[in-house]
């Protein structure tokens, strides 16, 4: 009996359950050609194993020689922006997964390609995977980070949100130079039904703008790790009690000066896309570090033939700012969150924990 599943790249395909053993085999030997891989690593530090498994999706032919990314800094009256033109995110599910060996949906980050190689994790007392991303958001190597079994993207509770910052933390005390992201849902999540987040690569932080100003949506943390965990976690949970179900976030992680640093954006589900590009699903790095890439060829080209102005998407960002109820409340005078009677740093209201 052929029973239909939807396929990672958003058409329709079918499993025969006679194919089934067949399927079970060849994620078998898929798994003992990782452990091979990794088993054949010299010993190394984290960081370097991560490039070796970028490398070696290179080599497989999963990731393309040419990122095909630009990046264009700009100065707009609302401070730095950083415009991304970047064709390669407009086909982020290009290559299809390998098919389950059981008839079910298939997930992206469960039944990743033959050609993907990834690094095993133990962070927090959760096993993850790291693997390379084909469709990166800058011209940097870039991987996500998933938990090895289904869990939602949005923690339940305190433990859950305490349990996914101090695994990025965790991640972060292992590999400083790291950028890490994650998206909630309805605020750059592509996958809610699947816990992840993004680490990009040192380089990363010399492209993103720093940007000036008062945000009263981003709370800053500095600290140890497990202090920086501890905030961001209390931080989703009082932004969840204010704001009730529209709310969701964004978290920047980083390391600088010997600790970790985080931006928490506080986000509306409802305020997802830009108003002017539909196209461009806003996650941490439009809303914390002011970017905002463009993927289509007609916002590409709209771009660079000044039809569409960096002032114009500096003033789009603003959109993302939260409003729930649009009775006032997310505005710079209201704040329960962890950081509220922190002093005032710049764009942020800093909490060194």
């Amino acid at each position: 009996m052929r029973r239909g599943v939807g396929s990672g790249g958003g058409g329709a395909a079918t499993t025969d359950d006679r194919e089934a053993p067949v399927l079970a085999a060849l994620h078998a030997a898929r798994a003992a050609a990782v452990r091979t891989f990794h088993e054949r690593l010299p010993e190394m530090g984290r960081a370097a194993r991560l490039r070796a498994v970028h490398a070696a999706c290179r080599l497989t032919g999963f990731l393309p020689e040419g990122a095909e990314i630009r990046t264009v800094r700009c100065t707009t009256a609302a401070g730095p922006l950083l415009v991304v033109l970047n064709p390669r995110r407009a086909r982020p599910h290009a290559v299809h997964p390998l098919p389950p060996p059981l008839p079910r949906p298939p997930c992206p980050l469960c039944d990743l390609p033959w050609n993907q190689l990834w690094l095993e994790l133990e962070l927090a007392g959760v096993r993850w995977r790291a693997a390379p991303s084909p469709a990166p958001y800058l011209p940097v190597p870039q991987w996500t980070v998933a938990t090895a079994v289904h869990r939602p993207q949005e923690p339940a509770d305190g433990d859950e949100a305490h349990a996914l910052f101090a695994a990025m933390t965790g991640l972060l005390e292992r590999v400083p130079g790291l950028l890490l992201g994650w998206n909630g849902v309805g605020a750059g999540a592509s996958l809610p039904a699947h816990r992840h987040f993004h680490a990009l690569d040192r380089a990363a932080a010399r492209l993103l703008p720093r940007p000036g100003g008062e945000d009263a949506a981003v709370l800053a943390f500095a600290g140890p790790a497990a202090a920086v965990a501890e905030g961001l976690a209390r931080a989703l949970l009082a932004w969840r009690a204010e704001a009730g179900e529209v709310a969701t976030a964004n978290a920047a992680l980083w390391t600088e000066g010997g600790r970790i640093h985080a931006r928490f954006v506080r986000r509306d589900r409802r305020r997802e896309r830009l108003p002017a590009l539909s196209e461009v699903r806003a996650g941490f790095l439009e809303a914390a570090f002011h970017t905002v890439i463009l993927r289509t060829p007609d916002s590409i080209a709209a771009f660079e033939r000044g039809r569409l102005g960096a002032e114009e998407l500096a003033a789009s960002l603003t959109a993302l700012r939260p409003d729930p109820g649009g009775d006032g409340r997310g505005d710079r005078h209201t704040c329960t969150c962890a950081a509220d009677h922190a002093p005032e740093t710049g764009d942020e209201r800093r909490q060194d924990v």
